[in-house]
C-alpha cells in the first residue's frame, strides 16, 4: 500500500517539466560531475563511507514541485526531522537521511514483470516506532538523486508501508524513479528532501544481473543478525555443519557485535572452504542490545540478503540459527525441491515447525558407539541431544520459506510480503520435511502431548560431527 503522496507520480513529472520549462531553454537539466572515475557495479555491497560531491552547499530545491501544504511541520533545521549527516556512527553501511530514518542498501530492480520499472529500490529503517501519519509527514518533501558516470540526474521518491503485521511500522521501504527514461543504469543514489542546504550523502547502487544458468540448483541461507553480545558459537557451528549436509551453498551472516571467539570461528570455517559473507549490521543508534526495536530490523536485513543473492542463487533459504529443516525423504534440499516442484512447478515452499524444549533433559547417547571424546562434544549440541517436542500443529505462524528470490518484491519472516505474478506455493506437509525449532519460549516442558524424536540426530549426526571435528569446532 502506498502512503498519501501530497501528487501522483504523473502529475509530478509534469510539475517537473513545466518548472525547467519556465525556468531554463533546455528541457532536461543534467548535472555533470567532474573527475568522478566510473565506477563498476558489483553484487557484493562493500562497506561505503559518506562522499560529497562538492565542498560548498547546493540547492537542489529548484528542481522539484513539492510543496505540500504541511511542509511546515518538517522545514525547520531544529526539528525532529532535521536533514543531517551522520559522521560519528562506528564501522557501519548506514546512512542517514534526516533524524531518525536510515537507510542501508539500495538495488536497481530492471525486472521486466515488476510493475513500473526499472527503478531503484532503497532498505532501511525508522529509529522508533510510527504511527502511519507520522510516517507520512516524513515522506514529504522526500525525492532523490541518482548518479551515473558523472551525471546526476533527478528522481522521484515513494515511500511504502509494507503492510506486514510483524514490522511495527519500523522498518521503510523508498522507491527512486528517474524522471526521464534515458536507459542510463544508475550506479549511485541520495535520498534527501526539496529543503535541504546539505549536499547529497551517497550510496551505492546494486543491479540485477538477470537470470543465470549458473544459479541453477544453487541455494544461499539468510541468518538472523548475531545481535551483540553474541557468543553463542556451538549453535552456530552446528547451524553451518547441517545446512553444509543438506546442500546449502553459501551463507549471508549479519553480524551485530558477535564476540571474537565466534568471528575467529566462522573464519576457521570459511578456511575450510564454505562459502560464508560476513556483512556488518552496526545499527544506527543505540542501544545495541536486542530490544524490540533491534529484533524488527529484521525486515531490512531478509530484503538486502535476497535482493544481494537474487539471480546468483536459485532459491534463499530463510532460517534463524536455533532451526533445523529435517528432510524426512530426501539427503538434500536441492533434491527435495526438484521433485516437490516437479509436480506443479513450485518456486514457493513453506515449512511448519515444531518446538524441542531446551528445559527438558539432554540426551548423548542418541547416537550409537560414540567415543568419549565424541560423547562430549554430543553433549553441547542441542540439535543431536534435545530430543523431545512438542506434538505437531498446523498453524500459520509457525512456519518458514524456501523462495526464488527473483519471484518476490518483498520478503517477511514467516512469508512472502509481496509476490510477483506467476509465484506458486507448495505447503510442504510434516512427512516430508519439518522444522525443529530449540528454545526454552514458547513450550511447556511439562506437557504429557510432548513427543520423543531423535529422527536428526540418528539420521544426520555422524555427518555433522565429522564437519565439526575437522572445522575444530566445540574443542
Amino acid at each position: 500500500m502506498v502512503l498519501r503522496c501530497p501528487q501522483s507520480r504523473l502529475y509530478t513529472r509534469c510539475m517537473f517539466y513545466s518548472m525547467l520549462v519556465l525556468s531554463s531553454s533546455t528541457l532536461f537539466t543534467v548535472f555533470n560531475i567532474k573527475n568522478h572515475p566510473t565506477e563498476p557495479t558489483e553484487i557484493n555491497i562493500k562497506p561505503r563511507q559518506t562522499e560529497y560531491i562538492n565542498k560548498s552547499p547546493v540547492d537542489y530545491s529548484r528542481l522539484f514541485t513539492f510543496n505540500p501544504q504541511n511542509s511546515s511541520q518538517i522545514s525547520s533545521d531544529n526539528s525532529q526531522f532535521s536533514h543531517t549527516h551522520v559522521n560519528n556512527l562506528p564501522s557501519t553501511d548506514w546512512i542517514q537521511v534526516r533524524r531518525g530514518l536510515f537507510v542501508y542498501s539500495a538495488f536497481w530492480d530492471n525486472r521486466k514483470n515488476v510493475k513500473n520499472g526499472p527503478f531503484i529500490r532503497i532498505f532501511g529503517v525508522f529509529s522508533q516506532s510510527l504511527t502511519k501519519i507520522e510516517k507520512e509527514e516524513y515522506f514529504f518533501g522526500l525525492t532523490c538523486l541518482l548518479r551515473s558516470n558523472g551525471s546526476v540526474f533527478p528522481g522521484v521518491a515513494t515511500m511504502y508501508d509494507m503492510d506486514d503485521p510483524y514490522d511495527k511500522n519500523l522498518y521503510v521501504v523508498i522507491s527512486c524513479f528517474p524522471y526521464i527514461e534515458t536507459g542510463i543504469v544508475p550506479k549511485k543514489v541520495a535520498i534527501l528532501y526539496h529543503n535541504s542546504s546539505d549536499v547529497p550523502n551517497w550510496m551505492p547502487v546494486t543491479s540485477l544481473q538477470g537470470k543465470s544458468l549458473m544459479s541453477k540448483g544453487r541455494i544461499a541461507s539468510c541468518i538472523k543478525p548475531l545481535y551483540g553480545p553474541f557468543t553463542n558459537k556451538d549453535l552456530l557451528a552446528q547451524f553451518l555443519a547441517y545446512y553444509t549436509i543438506i546442500g546449502v551453498n553459501h551463507f549471508y551472516i549479519y553480524n551485530s557485535l558477535s564476540s571474537p571467539e565466534v568471528l575467529d570461528f566462522i573464519r576457521k570455517v570459511k578456511d575450510k572452504g564454505v562459502s560464508i559473507t560476513i556483512i556488518p549490521w552496526i545499527l544506527p543508534y543505540q542501544p545495541q542490545a536486542i530490544t524490540t526495536t533491534t529484533r524488527f530490523l529484521r525486515r531490512t536485513m531478509l530484503q538486502d540478503c535476497n535482493y544481494r543473492s537474487m539471480f546468483h542463487y536459485e532459491y534463499i533459504l530463510n532460517m534463524d540459527v536455533d532451526e533445523f529443516i529435517a528432510l524426512k525423504q530426501h539427503s538434500s534440499i536441492q533434491s527435495m525441491l526438484e521433485t516437490l516442484s516437479s509436480s506443479g512447478r513450485f518456486e514457493y515452499f513453506k515449512f511448519s515447525e515444531v518446538r524441542f524444549c531446551l528445559q527438558l533433559p539432554s540426551y548423548s547417547n542418541i547416537i550409537p558407539n560414540l567415543t568419549g571424546s565424541d560423547q562430549k562434544i554430543v553433549s553441547k549440541l542441542v540439535s543431536l541431544t534435545k530430543v523431545m517436542r512438542n506434538p505437531y500443529r498446523k498453524a500459520w505462524w509457525w512456519r518458514k520459506y524456501i523462495v526464488k528470490p527473483e519471484m518476490v518484491e518483498y520478503f517477511g519472516v514467516h512469508f512472502v510480503t509481496k509476490e510477483l505474478p506467476g509465484l506458486k506455493l507448495l505447503d510442504v506437509g510434516p512427512e516430508i520435511a519439518l522444522i525443529h525449532h530449540y528454545r526454552s519460549k514458547l513450550c511447556d516442558p511439562k506437557s504429557e502431548q510432548n513427543v520423543h524424536d531423535p529422527f536428526l540426530p540418528k539420521t544426520f549426526g555422524r555427518k555433522m560431527l565429522n564437519y565439526l571435528r575437522d572445522w575444530g569446532a566445540l574443542q
